[in-house]
């Protein structure tokens, strides 16, 4: 777990520098991913479990119309054969369109593209026929749909699903889980 605390150290450290200014906005995400799917290189599927997760974010208004940001997700991933989770982090660049529908009412069209780290985890099997113990690296990739509605002038309430996928390789043998968020 260093690894993982000297990556969540940066990004707060870095967090300050993000949001200052006055067209900004930053919150904190709760996920839960549904029907999770492993992939291994040879083909092999692997169903998972529900996947908790949270994503902290900040993102600057670029044009009075695109957000533009960064957001570290963290989530706990499992499949059906595991003994217990596995703990990944995955930093993204973010874009965010908000689209006004009705009064207070808007939509987002939200995507996100980065790594992925799943941290050294020497416990957990995975259950997927392959040794993913230690430290691996990887791409991952968000994409989303959500609306809002205000509740105050700094507090909005939101609701938004979507698709994640993390592509992890390591020891010539990639791996790929995607889920519904």
């Amino acid at each position: 777990m260093k690894f993982s605390s000297i990556i969540l150290a940066l990004f707060l450290l870095l967090l300050p520098g993000l949001v200052r200014g006055n067209n900004y906005e930053a919150g904190v995400e709760l996920q839960l991913g549904i029907i999770p799917l492993f992939n291994v290189n040879d083909g092999t599927y692997t169903k998972g479990e529900p996947a908790p997760g949270v994503t902290v974010y900040a993102e600057r208004s670029l044009f009075n119309r695109f957000f533009l940001g960064a957001e570290m997700g963290f989530m706990w991933i499992r499949s059906i054969n595991a003994d217990k989770p596995r703990f990944i982090m995955n930093p993204m660049v973010r874009l965010r369109l908000p689209v006004p529908l009705y009064k207070q009412l808007t939509m987002h069209l939200i995507a996100g593209f980065g790594g992925t780290v799943w941290t050294e985890d020497k416990k957990t099997d995975m259950g997927l026929g392959v040794d993913l113990s230690d430290t691996r690296g990887g791409f991952s990739l968000r994409i989303g749909l959500g609306f809002s509605c205000p509740l105050n002038g700094k507090t909005a309430l939101w609701l938004h699903g979507g698709y994640f996928a993390t592509n992890t390789v390591g020891d010539g043998v990639p791996v790929v889980m995607d889920t519904l968020v």
